[in-house]
């Protein structure tokens, strides 16, 4: 099951809207909301309503707190007592008494939820540092505890050995024996130096933590709080907007149409055609009359299975040569655990691994080298398709792993002018679970958008193999229609397991 996990809103409409929309774009099962729903932002009740429609449970927070009189406003700063007044102004009393009796924490059995610290949740205590989280894990026993409060995102662990640590946050998947607190950040006031949304996945299926990051609006929501007569020193996250300091690239200029043929442009293409497309239409236009041929000459039903049996996939393997498998059993810190690529002809065998064509007539492969303008040379993958109906697929073989260790998946990629689709990395995961060996498939996704030199696109994600993991398997897959290069396929080793 995937709960998404979601805090400090602040009634900032554009935010919420947005982490929504993600939210059940990715098909969460159930979300969470760890308070502060309302308070600085300037649309109050709308966000209240769609979060007491959409969110499955619910927890107290202070500024909920306070506009429910449960907490002294005393507590609170200048600036954010004013706004706490105004939207006392904004609220019914259906509001305030939905406000009034929400928990101050939520006991999912594994996990547990509370909008600040745990050993005092009436009281909102901040959590900061290690320290400050210990209070916590020694107030409760869960394994797994999520708070918001602070707006920075964080993840503390207790290690075995009772020390304590604070992590950059970063996707990871829960070690045993090891206890965590995961600060999920603010959807709607981020202060980590980010002017972007921030919340949290987890799948308990997998033990596994996803960070999100959605940008939204921030000039409706500059406009809104305008409009509310509310400071923007409350919403001190508008500095941080991406596009401020950054010059045009060009001189500002006002264009208005051409009033006569004279003014008009000249010497110019008036059309130009898509050929890749128009191709593409000519190409189906001759398949879909050779089926029409096919069917005709083989009695209708009996041509239209033997269009259909040649028509199938095509997978094209080779096995890992000796010495990959000698340098995966040794599994060194910063070793590629992927076997290197191979110059071939177009769809040669690459040694180790597995390339399916989910349409053998209008897909193909090549591994050759880089082109001389590219950074560091060496041999990428070319993938060509003519057709979204069905995947194009490179597998590694199976990987063999431990549980705890710390590896990262990366790739670069170089779509071509006539791309369009998709294609991205993905890591499959077996593991021995109580009822017998598991596969998660996808277990991560990794799509390609870090923007490196020369129009590459890089992928990237970090992971922490889970309590019973036995192997794992990367993946390039797109559907798409155009050609797609590929290079630096490595699933790095970072940190090994402790021998414990």
């Amino acid at each position: 099951m995937r709960f998404a996990l979601v805090s400090d809103l602040h009634a900032n409409w554009q935010a919420w809207n947005a982490t929504l929309l993600d939210i059940r774009s990715l098909g969460a099962d159930a979300i969470l909301c760890l308070g502060d729903i309302v308070g600085y932002g300037p649309q109050p009740a709308e966000v209240l309503e769609s979060v007491h429609a959409n969110a499955d449970y619910i927890v107290l927070g202070n500024h909920d707190a306070v506009i429910a009189g449960k907490l002294d406003p005393d507590l609170f700063n200048d600036t954010a007592r004013s706004v706490i007044e105004w939207t006392h102004t904004r609220l019914g009393d259906n509001a305030i008494k939905f406000l009034r009796q929400l928990p101050l924490s939520i006991d999912a059995g594994d996990f547990r939820c509370a909008h600040g610290d745990f050993s005092k949740p009436a009281a909102f205590n901040y959590i900061l540092e290690p320290l400050d989280a210990l209070a916590s894990w020694q107030a409760v026993p869960h394994p797994l505890l999520f708070c918001g409060h602070t707006h920075e995102p964080a993840v503390f662990v207790l290690e075995p050995d009772r020390s304590m640590r604070r992590e950059t946050p970063a996707d990871f998947a829960l070690r045993p024996e090891r206890r965590y607190l995961v600060n999920i950040g603010s959807v709607g006031q981020p202060r980590d130096a980010e002017a972007r949304a921030s919340y949290v996945l987890y799948d308990t299926d997998t033990c596994s933590i996803a960070w999100r990051r959605i940008p939204f609006d921030l000039d409706a929501y500059r406009a809104a709080i305008r409009q509310a007569g509310i400071s923007e020193e409350a919403s001190p996250f508008l500095t941080r907007d991406p596009r401020l300091g950054k010059p045009p690239v060009r001189e500002r200029m006002n264009f208005s149409p051409a009033t006569s043929p004279r003014q008009s442009v000249q010497d110019t293409v008036e059309v130009q055609e898509i050929r890749a497309l128009r191709r593409q239409a000519k190409r189906w236009k001759r398949l879909a009359a050779t089926a029409v041929s096919v069917a005709m000459l083989g009695g209708g039903a009996g041509g239209g299975a033997w269009w259909r049996h040649a028509s199938r996939s095509l997978d094209i393997a080779a096995p890992p040569p000796p010495a990959w498998q000698a340098h995966v059993a040794a599994a060194e810190p910063d070793a590629n655990l992927l076997p290197p690529l191979a110059v071939g002809p177009e769809r040669a065998p690459i040694p180790g691994w597995t390339v399916r064509l989910g349409d053998k007539r209008a897909q193909t492969f090549q591994v050759e080298p880089a082109a001389d303008e590219e950074d560091n040379g060496g041999l990428r993958l070319r993938l060509d398709s003519a057709t979204l109906r069905d995947d194009i697929v490179l597998s590694s073989p199976r990987i063999p792993v431990r549980p705890g260790m710390r590896l990262q998946v990366t790739g670069a990629f170089l779509a071509a002018p006539d791309f369009d689709g998709y294609i991205g990395m993905i890591v499959s995961l077996e593991r021995e679970v109580e009822d017998g060996p598991q596969t998660v498939d996808p277990f991560l996704t990794a799509p390609p958008n870090l923007r490196r030199r020369n129009n590459w696109m890089a992928a990237q994600r970090s992971f922490t193999t889970p309590a019973g993991a036995r192997a794992v398997q990367v993946h390039v897959r797109g559907t798409f229609v155009g050609r797609v290069a590929c290079r630096d396929l490595e699933l790095r080793v970072r940190i090994l397991p402790s021998s414990e």
